[in-house]
């Protein structure tokens, strides 16, 4: 620290200053140590010979150290003057201790040793002793160590305390981030795995309300279909459920499998079943990708479907799903709706914005927007060996090819 920047407080904000317990206590030991000396120690500097005088003004430069860190330059000064007039060791010793704690630079703190062992100096020579480094230099080393010591001591212990603050603060963003992230995956399960099994059901129900005179059988099939769909969201939502909160009840987390491609002819079935005219192509091995590739897969195609039951009923929806090169592609195209959309639906209109994360966070790419006749495509890239990272450049989906507000996707 600069020594210019402790000086006088006429620079410094208004403000009432107490002085600690410590500094008291220091200051009267000086002043008492310095009455002492001079009325004990005929040697007095320029006051040698009158002990009053000099046990008084030493007294009275012991004290003024209360003030050392207030007027720092003006009370270093004083001591230094008053050292050589009535040697005050003990206000010397403070001020030398203190000054070793404001310095850092060694020519500083060499500048503060020479100047109190000259002081030191001029008063033996005063006094008629003569020069005395045997005595003068250990006097002036040992608080200007001390006073080193003490100082780096308290930087590095500060230094510690903000390095300690620092990650802990950053601690608890990253949990923030992490678990703000934990709420937006819960979120996209919860969506793909429950939001589409209701909406089938909603749509079937809509089914059976329209075409409730076609027979007994068929309305039976379809409440039974109505029936089955809506046990399985729920047993879906209870295994979501029981992973969140396993631990609380001391069992441990459901370990129902996952749907993989082998899913996707129950998943076209479901959607035939509600009337949709869909052709799912696959070409190559898809049985040996990993298990969250086949996932993705799953999830794009279960969210191309249900978008285009959803808002484009009646239209034909062809699929294809292609392995042959580093990655699966995926191309989901529909047609104009024929029939009218059910708008009673509702939607957070998150399903593809969470499609394009998922893939995101899988290395994948993703696409989606109209066709020109009027239609809608999905189109989606996923690698053979996802890895959890964060893409960008061609990885990243466009943030404008996601916005389906006009067509409400």
């Amino acid at each position: 620290m600069d020594f210019t920047a402790r000086g006088d407080s006429a620079s410094r904000p208004t403000r009432r200053w107490r002085p600690s317990p410590t500094d008291v206590a220091l200051a009267l030991a000086a002043a008492a140590y310095g009455v002492g000396d001079s009325l004990v120690h005929p040697a007095s500097g320029l006051l040698t010979g009158r002990p009053e005088w000099a046990a008084l003004v030493a007294g009275l430069v012991g004290l003024l150290v209360l003030w050392r860190r207030r007027f720092t330059r003006s009370v270093s000064a004083v001591v230094l003057v008053a050292h050589v007039l009535c040697y005050a060791p003990g206000a010397l010793a403070v001020m030398i201790y203190t000054l070793a704690g404001l310095y850092r630079r060694p020519a500083q703190l060499a500048a503060v040793g020479l100047s109190a062992l000259a002081a030191e100096t001029a008063a033996s020579e005063l006094a008629g002793a003569g020069p005395d480094l045997v005595h003068g230099v250990p006097f002036v080393a040992a608080p200007l160590v001390m006073g080193l010591y003490v100082a780096t001591r308290q930087r590095l212990i500060d230094t510690m305390r903000e390095r300690a603050a620092a990650l802990e603060s950053r601690q608890a963003l990253l949990e923030g981030r992490a678990k703000a992230e934990e709420r937006t995956r819960i979120a996209r399960e919860l969506h793909d795995v429950v939001g589409h099994r209701v909406s089938h059901v909603v749509l079937a129900a809509g089914a059976l309300q329209v075409g409730a005179g076609r027979g007994a059988e068929w309305v039976r099939e379809e409440a039974e279909h109505i029936r089955s769909a809506g046990v399985q969201a729920l047993v879906e939502l209870r295994d979501i459920l029981g992973v969140l909160t396993y631990p609380e009840r001391g069992g441990t987390a459901p370990m129902e499998p996952t749907p993989t491609v082998a899913d996707l002819d129950a998943l076209v079935a479901d959607c035939r079943r509600l009337g949709m005219d869909i052709t799912l192509d696959r070409r190559g091995p898809l049985d040996a990708l990993p298990a969250a590739t086949q996932l993705a897969v799953y999830r794009v195609l279960q969210e191309a479907f249900t978008n285009a039951l959803r808002h484009a009923p009646g239209a034909a929806v062809t699929a294809e799903v292609t392995n042959d090169g580093p990655a699966v592609r995926i191309l989901v195209a529909n047609g104009v709706a024929t029939e009218s959309p059910a708008d009673d639906l509702p939607s957070a209109g998150h399903g593809l914005l969470g499609l394009a994360e998922r893939l995101r966070l899988l290395g994948g790419t993703f696409e989606a927007g109209p066709r020109r006749d009027g239609g809608f495509r999905v189109r989606a890239g996923i690698p053979h060996d996802p890895a959890r990272t964060e893409p960008s450049g061609p990885h990243a989906p466009p943030e404008s090819s996601l916005d389906q507000s006009h067509d409400r996707r």
